[in-house]
């Protein structure tokens, strides 16, 4: 089937893998698709899980150029309430993909259960093509179902877009050396990931604080805030000083997703209600932001939310300081919550920060040493 018509003005590509059901088979052990998610939820295993052969994509498009693929397979239904709780990388667009799914908008009846999921968005004027995330089913790993769609999603926003030049994408986990000749490595973060309850957090705070100055550990340092308005924000971005010695690689790293410091992408920024800080205006050192706390559902009863914060600096001490005023910002909205933070900043400073966390604030340390890779691939 044929794309259908589409306007200039759709930049999301959103490709979804479906299929029937095969002969049944043991299916492989799952792990959780979100790097840096809390380990309670998790997609459920499939008991009989049948194996799928390719076949032929068939595609529909709908704007903002939302493309469906779909591929064989079985794994068994679920409502679209439960798979609409995922939460990755790019969880917004695959909650709105998924709601489209749940209106009836989706591929048509007896194509078979959604099997895997990507998300490339257009940026740098058209230039580049952001990989948000590819998602395969746990039961799906191993037989070559994100690689197809990933290859899938490539042809076609090269196709639909013939002025890109490269892909990006950000990564978690260790790359192989096969890996590592496909990619071009820009920059790399270490990833901290704590979990706080908020009220519990402030009740103790002052007396903590006060121990960790007495002790020397921690004091107040100079950190400003930075408005969208009147384009404060753009002016300090597009400062060649602050791309060449603060930004990692060059480039805004918010969500999971890499943006080069340009117009065009700093209007997407704005739209996504981001709190930025530096040391100094006049003289930016070190720049931080933090995200609008978003729900996830471990338990599922509604008190859990996640956080990031984004830290583009290379001493510990200025991290510890806009650490403690994005959580003191945040906590109004926070209270009676428990909170995942994860704290994106430096290779070097992980050890000190996790140590400051747990020991200096009483947070608990959910996840080991974790990478971020940025990387960059021709097209």
């Amino acid at each position: 089937m044929s794309p259908a018509p589409h306007r200039d003005k759709g930049r999301i590509l959103v490709c979804k893998a479906r299929g029937h059901p095969a002969a049944p088979t043991s299916p492989p052990r799952g792990h959780s698709a979100f790097p840096g998610a809390p380990p309670p939820h998790r997609l459920p295993p499939a008991p009989a899980s049948p194996r799928w052969q390719p076949s032929p994509f068939q595609i529909r498009a709908t704007f903002p150029l939302h493309h469906w693929g779909f591929l064989p397979s079985a794994e068994p239904e679920q409502s679209s309430d439960r798979a609409a709780q995922r939460v990755g990388r790019g969880e917004p667009f695959e909650r709105r993909a998924l709601a489209g799914e749940k209106a009836g908008r989706g591929p048509p009846n007896g194509l078979g259960p959604q099997i895997a999921l990507g998300s490339v968005h257009v940026i740098d004027a058209g230039e580049t093509a952001l990989v948000e995330w590819l998602r395969a089913a746990p039961w799906e790993c191993g037989k070559g179902v994100a690689g197809m769609l990933q290859r899938f999603c490539s042809q076609l926003v090269k196709r639909r877009h013939p002025g890109i030049k490269v892909a990006r994408l950000t990564r978690d986990d260790q790359m192989g050396s096969r890996e590592l000749k496909q990619y071009h490595l820009i920059a790399k973060q270490d990833i901290l990931l704590v979990q706080l309850n908020v009220s519990a957090l402030l009740e103790g705070l002052g007396a903590r604080l006060a121990a960790l100055r007495a002790s020397g550990t921690s004091s107040p340092l100079p950190t400003e805030a930075v408005s969208e308005a009147g384009g404060v924000v753009a002016r300090l971005l597009l400062s060649p000083s602050v791309q060449r010695d603060v930004l990692p690689g060059g480039t805004i790293i918010q969500d999971w997703q890499p943006y080069r410091p340009s117009e065009s992408n700093l209007s997407l920024l704005a739209a996504k209600g981001l709190e930025w800080r530096v040391n100094s205006r006049a003289r930016p050192r070190l720049l931080t932001l933090g995200t609008r706390p978003f729900p996830i559902p471990p338990g599922g009863n509604g008190t859990w939310r996640y956080v990031n914060i984004y830290t583009f600096v290379s001493e510990g001490a200025q991290v510890q300081s806009q650490l403690l005023w994005h959580l003191q910002r945040q906590a109004p909205r926070l209270v009676h919550l428990n909170v995942m933070c994860q704290l994106f900043l430096a290779p070097q400073l992980w050890l000190q920060l996790a140590d400051f966390c747990q020991a200096g604030l009483g947070l608990e340390l959910v996840k080991g040493y974790t990478e971020q890779y940025l990387l960059e691939a021709d097209i």
